[in-house]
């Protein structure tokens, strides 16, 4: 993924990983997403998924940056985050449900 430039395409490369179950190659991926646009909501709900089990409070933080984001970003992306905030929203409502 490295030669990849485009933010958005590293963050649905993440997203690939992260189905595959490979967390270290997803969290890279959507670690080099967010370095080029630090509010990717692509990549904010890669790292929640991946927080959930170690650490649901930042995965809260992320989940909600990224439906936060995909609310005020680049209007011509709009289609494609909107793919994402289901997610969040799942990942916020299964942290809110644990003790």
């Amino acid at each position: 993924y490295l030669p990849i430039k485009q933010p958005y395409a590293r963050a649905r490369l993440a997203v690939i990983y992260l189905d595959q179950n490979q967390v270290t190659a997803a969290t890279e991926a959507a670690g080099a997403a967010l370095k080029d646009e630090p509010t990717n909501p692509t990549a904010l709900v890669v790292l929640g998924n991946l927080l959930e089990k170690t650490n649901p409070s930042q995965a809260l933080v992320q989940y909600r940056s990224a439906i936060a984001s995909a609310l005020t970003g680049n209007p011509s992306m709009m289609p494609l985050r909107y793919l994402e905030l289901p997610k969040a929203n799942a990942g916020i409502a299964r942290l809110e449900l644990k003790p």
